[in-house]
Order: C-alpha cells, then sequence, then structure tokens
C-alpha cells in the first residue's frame, strides 16, 4: 500500500450548518434579552428579523470566500505539496508543506496546519463531506503516517 495521493477538497456543508447554527443561538439568546427589555413585540420581531437575515447573508458570502477548493498533492514518501491559486492570477502555485506539531488527525475531522519553507502556515479545515469518502479515507491514513514517521 502506498500513502501518495492527490485531493481536491469541496466547500463543506456541514461546517455551514455549524455556523448557521451559533448564528441561530445567538440570535435567540438576543431575542430573549430584548424580551426582557421592552414589551413591544412588533419592534423585536423587526431588529430580530433584519440582524436574523443580514447577519446569515454576510456569513454565507464569508464562507463561500473562505472555503476555496484546496489541491493537496502526498508522495510516496510523505512529501506534501500544497496548490494555491493566487488572487490576482488564474495560475495555481505549488509549495512544499510538511505537517505541524498542532495539526490534529481525528477520525471524523482533520484540522490540519501545514508549514512551508518560509515558515508561513497554511490551516485547511477537512470535514467528512469535503472529499469522497474513500478520499477522506485515505487521506487520514497517509496524514496518520506522515506524523508517525515525518
Amino acid at each position: 500500500m502506498t500513502i501518495a495521493l492527490h485531493i481536491v477538497t469541496r466547500a463543506s456543508r456541514l461546517l455551514l450548518l455549524a455556523g448557521f447554527c451559533m448564528l441561530l443561538l445567538v440570535h435567540l439568546s438576543v431575542l430573549l434579552l430584548l424580551r426582557l427589555g421592552t414589551d413591544s413585540l412588533m419592534l423585536i420581531g423587526i431588529v430580530f428579523a433584519c440582524s436574523f437575515f443580514s447577519t446569515f447573508y454576510l456569513s454565507f458570502k464569508y464562507w463561500q470566500y473562505i472555503q476555496q477548493s484546496q489541491q493537496l498533492s502526498i508522495s510516496a514518501t510523505g512529501e506534501m505539496i500544497l496548490c494555491l491559486e493566487s488572487q490576482k492570477e488564474e495560475q495555481l502555485t505549488g509549495l512544499s508543506v510538511h505537517l505541524s506539531h498542532k495539526s490534529r488527525i481525528w477520525p471524523y475531522f482533520l484540522s490540519l496546519f501545514l508549514v512551508d519553507e518560509l515558515g508561513k502556515e497554511h490551516k485547511l479545515l477537512i470535514l467528512p463531506d469535503s472529499l469522497s469518502p474513500a478520499a477522506f479515507r485515505s487521506l487520514r491514513v497517509s496524514l496518520i503516517w506522515i506524523s508517525q514517521h515525518g
């Protein structure tokens, strides 16, 4: 068996759902606080609705911005190449990276901190819906091997 693989991640809908649930809880707590201070139910409803929809819209736009697809290539020897798309140009640049000690490899969650030659840290959050199940499992096994033999 080889640890070599090439993956292209996609935006995680689980992460978006978790973020929306947290925002909903925040808005419900604000609604309770507003309800204690005033008796005007119409005013509370308008403030809550405006805040709720604007926050969800801005959160969705931010999620789209930060959840661009990432490409990671792992060679059979454990060397990793992270492909980044430059903002000004439509071309990919590959960086040779290694796994940081801060990375967490859990069965259903990969929080990767990759450090390039210049010492810049690149963060990747990979949830099971970011890849196919087979690719997620292969990536997890490869990263465990790299962390033990790196």
